[in-house]
């Protein structure tokens, strides 16, 4: 399958896997461009746009985002809008959440990992025989301090995957889902840590008796180490999500949980840390709009529910005084609703987001046809009203 990318957006392009790290490899991460990257770079295109713009629609990922950002993209605005404000929280949450996944740890280590031939490992060994003075045997340091770091890796993924879980309703069918506390005290996760921690230090002896002599090499060469770097980057941002979810005792706020399928392990293993209370980010946002006078309405169909009016209110940090306005649906407004269930849609993760759109709008389409009925939508939400006022 080719994939092609017309706006700069990642979710046009079908990727998961491998594929999603190689995008993640190549993908924009600086403002430091040529003239004419300049003039086939997506993203500045759209924040010209932007500029010059009366209304802007963006995500709620974006928005928290861009709080994040020395230079921000959203500024000098009178207001905001945001729909569908329940899910704000979640987005905030996702944002914050570490995903360890077997596959996903399996497949960097692998790009560093083999010596055969072809492989960057044997590239670097060569040129590190061509420039360095250092002699091979680091490459055998490297060889046992690898060996001992996978071998407790997979002891790991072993325990995970035959952990039998006591907690009721952890198992649904063939998916099983337990809380870290029922392994945390497990010994062996220190240990994988420590021989990670090892193995980081023998690559990085090896880049920086290569580095050194950078001046020396050839484009191809050069290419290679920036390589090297890379993938020791990424092994060391991994090896820091596992002392953050296995070893950090600082958990007030956050719970972790493994998830598996007992028909594909230990491929399918996911370790999930995920904030609990997400107002704390929400509120560092809504703090920049205060300071900048900029108002906010959130709105909803699901901002409050039965018996709690300020539950999804509370959530998203938002102060009591900030009254909630309720536009109920007029009279018979739900009357003869009916669901329609399309069996026949592709599968969203073998096709591309357009393909999937298109099949969509064209199953509503035919599903009209089909009942020969007049349809019109509309939506009255619930809104929550916030003006920041000097």
């Amino acid at each position: 399958m080719v994939n092609r990318d017309r706006t700069g957006d990642v979710n046009e392009l079908n990727v998961s896997g491998g594929g999603q790290l190689f995008i993640d490899r190549i993908r924009k991460r600086t403002s430091k461009m040529l003239e004419d990257e300049r003039l086939a770079d997506y993203h500045l295109k759209m924040i010209d746009a932007c500029g010059n713009s009366n209304l802007v629609i963006t995500n709620h990922s974006m928005l928290l985002s861009d709080s994040n950002r020395e230079q921000k993209i959203f500024h000098s605005f009178s207001g905001l809008i945001i729909d569908e404000a329940h899910q704000f929280i979640h987005t905030a949450i996702r944002s914050n959440e570490i995903v360890l996944s077997y596959m996903n740890w399996k497949y960097v280590i692998g790009q560093i990992g083999s010596d055969a031939e072809g492989q960057l490992l044997h590239k670097i060994m060569k040129l590190h025989n061509r420039f360095s003075n250092f002699g091979s045997h680091v490459f055998d340091k490297l060889g046992t301090t690898y060996e001992k770091f996978t071998h407790v890796f997979d002891d790991v993924a072993y325990k995970l995957s035959n952990h039998r879980t006591k907690a009721r309703g952890g198992q649904h069918g063939n998916r099983v889902i337990f809380a870290l506390d029922e392994v945390r005290n497990e010994p062996i996760f220190a240990k994988v840590a420590e021989k990670m921690a090892e193995y980081i230090e023998v690559l990085q002896t090896i880049q920086s008796q290569l580095i050194i002599h950078k001046s020396k090499m050839s484009n191809r060469e050069v290419a290679l180490l920036s390589e090297w770097e890379y993938w020791l980057r990424e092994l060391k941002i991994k090896a820091g999500e596992w002392v953050e979810i296995f070893l950090d005792d600082r958990n007030d706020n956050f719970t972790v949980w493994i998830e598996k399928d007992k028909r594909s392990l230990p491929g399918s293993l996911s370790i999930v840390k995920s904030p609990i209370d997400a107002s704390v980010m929400i509120n560092e946002f809504t703090t920049r709009m205060e300071k900048e006078n900029i108002g906010i309405i959130w709105t909803s169909g699901t901002m409050t529910i039965t018996n709690n009016e300020r539950f999804v209110v509370k959530q998203l940090g938002i102060s009591d005084g900030v009254p909630i306005k309720t536009f109920a649906a007029p009279q018979h407004f739900y009357d003869k609703a009916a669901i329609f269930i399309v069996d026949d849609m592709p599968s969203i993760q073998h096709v591309s987001q357009n393909d999937y759109i298109e099949a969509v709008a064209d199953a509503v389409v035919q599903t009209v046809i089909a009942t020969g009925a007049d349809y019109s939508f509309c939506s009255l939400p619930r809104i929550c009203f916030e003006k920041r006022m000097n």
